[in-house]
């Protein structure tokens, strides 16, 4: 599933690809929500990614959210490059001849209305005392389900928790209450330091790209058996999911 620092990165490519253009056409394959009000006529003003979401604002407005879901993305296409209809969830065809698309081969991916962006702080731009704020609310429960936790903190999935914590020296399953103030601090700097390092880096390698995910940099949440560093990649479940993790890592008791 694309994580916050995928959905940047997509967010930056169609900005720069619709900026300004007016929807000629705009259809949404769930009629539980008409997007051509919302669209059609209007200019592109504003695609912003916060947490596993896209907002996207037309003549200055908010118009629409685009969820992804697991595997859902978005292409760039004109008349001769469609996919089958099966797997458009929604479409608007810009007044530059060109499509964005929203698909999805599972069908899970959707578009919303929306007023305001979440309250719940995004990952790459909540306050060293937001996030401490919620370690001390979240006391037991295991670091890495906080970290993942959508209700929380948005945008940070499966892959990058694993990075964040390999990256502070955490155990995944360490309960968020066991550890010491000044290791909080360091996880946060670390959630910031692995995201917007990510962020850069993908944006020059992966310029203009509206979909899949981007794990070429990730360190230890990967199939190789061992870190660069020679260290065991070690397997557990934390929270029902998969966790990546390796001996150095420590735990708070």
């Amino acid at each position: 599933m694309p994580e916050i620092v995928e959905l940047k990165i997509f967010a930056k490519s169609i900005k720069d690809m619709f900026f300004n253009h007016a929807a000629v056409t705009a259809n949404n394959a769930r009629h539980d929500f008409d997007l051509s009000e919302v669209a059609e006529g209007k200019y592109l003003t504003d695609v912003v990614a916060h947490g596993k979401e896209l907002f996207f604002w037309f003549d200055g407005e908010p118009a629409f959210s685009a969820h992804l879901m697991i595997n859902g993305g978005f292409a760039v296409l004109n008349e001769n490059l469609r996919p089958a209809a099966a797997d458009a969830v929604a479409e608007i065809k810009f007044d530059n001849g060109n499509y964005l698309m929203l698909f999805d081969p599972d069908g899970y991916a959707k578009v919303t209305p929306f007023k305001n962006l979440p309250d719940v702080p995004e990952a790459t731009r909540i306050s060293l005392n937001g996030f401490l704020d919620i370690m001390n609310r979240r006391k037991g429960a295991a670091v890495k389900s906080v970290l993942c936790d959508q209700k929380c903190i948005r945008g940070i999935g499966n892959a990058y928790a694993d990075e964040i914590l390999y990256d502070a020296l955490i155990m995944p399953d360490c309960k968020c209450g066991k550890i010491p103030d000044d290791e909080r601090v360091n996880l946060y700097e670390s959630m910031i330091n692995v995201l917007c390092d990510a962020i850069e880096k993908y944006s020059v390698k992966y310029k203009g790209v509206t979909c899949g995910e981007m794990r070429d940099y990730v360190k230890v949440h990967t199939p190789a058996r061992y870190t660069k560093s020679g260290e065991i990649i070690k397997v557990m479940q934390v929270g029902g999911k998969k966790t990546y993790y390796v001996q150095s890592q420590r735990s708070f008791i």
